[in-house]
């Protein structure tokens, strides 16, 4: 939908009347009212009703999504030793595979005696 733009002032009479309230813009008062003019008010309408129909439907979409539950330590997603997911956003968060498992690098450069030692009980109980 194209705009034209108009250079437009506000009556004087509306200006007294809304000047004190607060929070009131008046080019969004003069676009709704040419808008309502140049375009008709039906089909105005019209374009409110669908953009709240999709918002609902995403609404409805965002509800019925359903988060994962797994907490286990044997999900791929998460560190071995911290349990922590995976974030490839954030860097000492990202996944490294070391000696066949899974650890964030956090864990990789700071706690490298304790991922050593969890690999070895990994491999005795093995």
């Amino acid at each position: 939908m194209k705009l034209r733009k108009l250079n437009l002032t506000i009556p004087e009479e509306v200006y007294k009347n809304i000047k004190n309230r607060k929070g009131f813009i008046p080019s969004q008062y003069l676009t709704e009212k040419y808008l309502m003019e140049f375009m008709g008010e039906k089909t105005i309408k019209k374009e409110i009703e669908e953009k709240t129909k999709e918002l609902e439907e995403l609404k409805v979409m965002l509800v019925d999504k359903k988060p994962s539950t797994v907490k286990s330590k044997d999900d791929p997603r998460r560190c071995v030793l911290c349990s922590m997911f995976f974030n490839e956003k954030i860097t000492f968060r990202k996944k490294v595979p070391y000696k066949g498992f899974n650890f964030c690098s956090g864990c990789v450069t700071n706690r490298k005696e304790e991922v050593d030692a969890k690999i070895e009980l990994f491999e005795r109980v093995k």
